[in-house]
C-alpha cells in the first residue's frame, strides 16, 4: 500500500471551459514536481489552442518538446495489461503519479454530468494491493469543486473506464511524466521568456482558431459529415471550442501576470494588460456569439472575415507581449526599483520564498512544500539583528502582518521570534485555527483563541526572565500570554511564517516591524 501524498494541486481553479480535464491532471503532476511547472503548461497549451502558428503542423509536439527541453520532463507511454493494479504499482513505488485515458460513463457517478460520453484522463497517485483498490487526485466525483481531492476505485472499475483515446495522438492507454537530466536547469527567467517569444509569434501570426473552426464547421456542413452520431458529437465540441477560444487567453495572461509579480513589475503596467485581456474578451465575445447564430440559422452563408476591432485589439495585446519580452530582458534584481531581493539575512529560504516590495518584507509560498518547525527547522525566517541582553533592560519587538486572501487553503503560523545564543527560540504568532501561539519551540507551546484577523500588529516584549506576547489595540500593547524564558547573553529577533498540512498557496506580508531597547 503506497500513496503519494505530495502530488496535490495547487493550482489556481479554472473551469472546464478554460482548462479541459486532459489538461489540468498533467498541470497537477508538473506543478508537484516544481512550483510554477504546472502554471507553465497552461501557458504553452492555451497558446496553441488560441493560435495556429504557421508552419506548425502538429501543437501536441511542440507541447511535449516543451516539457521536455524547458522543464525537463520527458512522456512515456505503456500498455495497460488485465493487470491494471499491478501496472500502475510499478510506477508509483518510483514515486512517479500515473496518468491513464478513460471515460466518465463508466462510472457510478457519471450521471453528475447528465452526457453518454465524458473522455477524461485519471490522476493515479496510491494503491492498495490487499483490497484491490487505486487512489486517484480528481474532482469528478465532487461535481466540479475547485481543487482536486484523493478518492478510491476499484481495479475491476479501472478497466471498465479505459480508453484508447489519446491527448498525445497514441494508442497507448497508460502514460507517465518522468524526470529528465534536463529538469530544473531552466531559469524562470528563461521559461517565461520562450513562453513570452512563442505566443507573440502566435498572435502575429494572425491565424485565429475561431477562422478555422468556422470554416471547418461551414466545411462539414457543405460535405454532409454532421449527419452520424460521432461527427455530430464533433461539432457540437467544435462549437463550444469556437466560443471558449478567447477564454484560453484569458489563462494565458492571467498566469503571466501571476509570475510577473515576482519579477517585481509595475502594478501600472499588470493593470493595462487586464483592461487589454477585458477589451479583447469583449470582442470576441461579439463576433462569436453573432457568427454562431447566423451558422446555426443559414449554415452555408457566413462570412469568415475577422472585424478590425479584434485585429486592432489582437496587436493591443502583442505589443503589451512584446512589452513583457523587453522588461524581462533588462531585469536584474539590483537595478530595478522595489528591488525584490531580500536586504536581510534569511533563514531556511532555499525556495526563494521571502522578497522585499519596498519596505515590506513578503512570504510568499507558490509550491506544495510544507515549512514546519517543532523537532526539525524547516521554517523560513529572516533575522533582524541582535542585541546583547541585560536584565535591567527591557526589550520589545514589533511586526504589522497583513494575510492576502486564500489564506484559508493551507495551515499555517505567522509571526515574530527571539532566541538567545546557546538557549531556545519562542514564536508568537497568529494561527489560521484562530489562535494567538506562544511556543517555546521544540519544548512546550501556548495558546489562546482568537478571531482570526487579516491584518494585526503583534509583539513581545521580554525582560528579566520574562516573555509576554499580545497584540496592539491603537498605542496599547494587550498582553494575552506570558511565559518564563531562558536567557544567555545575547539575543536575537526576527519574522517567520511556518506552515504544514496540505501546503498551498500563500502570501503573508510584514508591513512594519522594529526592535526596541528600553
Amino acid at each position: 500500500m503506497k500513496t503519494l501524498f505530495e502530488i496535490k494541486d495547487n493550482l489556481k481553479y479554472y473551469g472546464l471551459d478554460r482548462v479541459t480535464c486532459f489538461e489540468h491532471p498533467i498541470a497537477v503532476v508538473l506543478e508537484s514536481y516544481h512550483d510554477g511547472y504546472g502554471s507553465y503548461s497552461y501557458m504553452i497549451t492555451k497558446t496553441f489552442q488560441a493560435y495556429h502558428i504557421q508552419d506548425v503542423e502538429n501543437n501536441e509536439e511542440l507541447v511535449i518538446n516543451f516539457w521536455k527541453n524547458y522543464l525537463g520532463v520527458d512522456v512515456i507511454s505503456f500498455d495497460l495489461s488485465e493487470n491494471v493494479l499491478d501496472d500502475i504499482k510499478q510506477y508509483i513505488d518510483d514515486d512517479i503519479p500515473v496518468l491513464i485515458f478513460g471515460n466518465l460513463i463508466e462510472l457510478f457517478y457519471s450521471n453528475n454530468y447528465k452526457l453518454k460520453n465524458w473522455e477524461h484522463l485519471f490522476l493515479f497517485v496510491g494503491y492498495d494491493e490487499v483490497r484491490r483498490l487505486l487512489m486517484i487526485q480528481d474532482d469528478g466525483h465532487l461535481k466540479g469543486t475547485p481543487s482536486y481531492e484523493l478518492f478510491c476505485l476499484p481495479e475491476e472499475v479501472i478497466k471498465n473506464i479505459i480508453s484508447k483515446d489519446s491527448f498525445f495522438r497514441s494508442n497507448k492507454n497508460g502514460y507517465i511524466l518522468k524526470k529528465n537530466d534536463k529538469f530544473a536547469s531552466k531559469t524562470e527567467k528563461e521559461i517565461l521568456l520562450y513562453l513570452l517569444e512563442t505566443f507573440a509569434l502566435a498572435i502575429k501570426s494572425k491565424r485565429y482558431s475561431e477562422s478555422n473552426i468556422i470554416s471547418r464547421l461551414c466545411e462539414m456542413v457543405d460535405k454532409q459529415e454532421c449527419e452520424s452520431e460521432r461527427m455530430s458529437y464533433i461539432i457540437n465540441n467544435m462549437k463550444l471550442y469556437f466560443i471558449n477560444t478567447v477564454k484560453f487567453k484569458d489563462v494565458f495572461i492571467e498566469e503571466l501576470l501571476s509570475h510577473m509579480h515576482k519579477f517585481n513589475y509595475p502594478t501600472g503596467q499588470a493593470e493595462e494588460l487586464r483592461n487589454i485581456k477585458n477589451e479583447l474578451s469583449y470582442v470576441w465575445e461579439k463576433y462569436t456569439s453573432s457568427t454562431l447564430k447566423k451558422f446555426l440559422k443559414n449554415k452555408k452563408d457566413i462570412d469568415h472575415s475577422i472585424p478590425n476591432e479584434i485585429n486592432l485589439c489582437e496587436q493591443k495585446l502583442y505589443k503589451k507581449i512584446e512589452d513583457c519580452i523587453e522588461y524581462l530582458k533588462k531585469y536584474k534584481n539590483s537595478e530595478l526599483p522595489g528591488d525584490c531581493k531580500i536586504d536581510y539575512l534569511t533563514e531556511n529560504n532555499e525556495d526563494n520564498l521571502i522578497h522585499m516590495d519596498g519596505d515590506k518584507i513578503i512570504f510568499e509560498f507558490n509550491n506544495n512544500k510544507i515549512y514546519n518547525t517543532w523537532t526539525e527547522d524547516y521554517c523560513p525566517k529572516v533575522y533582524l539583528g541582535d542585541k546583547k541582553y541585560n536584565l535591567n533592560k527591557k526589550y520589545i519587538i514589533y511586526a504589522t502582518i497583513c494575510i492576502e486572501p486564500g489564506y484559508l487553503e493551507t495551515k499555517f503560523e505567522a509571526g515574530i521570534f527571539m532566541r538567545f545564543d546557546k538557549s531556545d527560540m519562542y514564536f508568537g504568532g497568529i494561527d489560521v485555527n484562530n489562535k494567538l501561539v506562544f511556543d517555546c519551540i521544540g519544548k512546550s507551546n501556548m495558546d489562546i483563541e482568537y478571531a482570526f484577523p487579516h491584518k494585526i500588529t503583534l509583539f513581545i516584549e521580554c525582560s528579566d526572565k520574562v516573555a509576554e506576547f499580545g497584540f496592539m489595540d491603537g498605542n496599547n500593547r494587550i498582553i494575552k500570554l506570558h511565559r518564563a524564558i531562558e536567557i544567555d547573553d545575547c539575543i536575537e529577533f526576527g519574522i517567520a511564517c511556518k506552515t504544514w498540512g496540505t501546503g498551498k498557496r500563500l502570501k503573508v506580508c510584514f508591513e512594519d516591524y522594529e526592535f526596541q531597547e528600553l
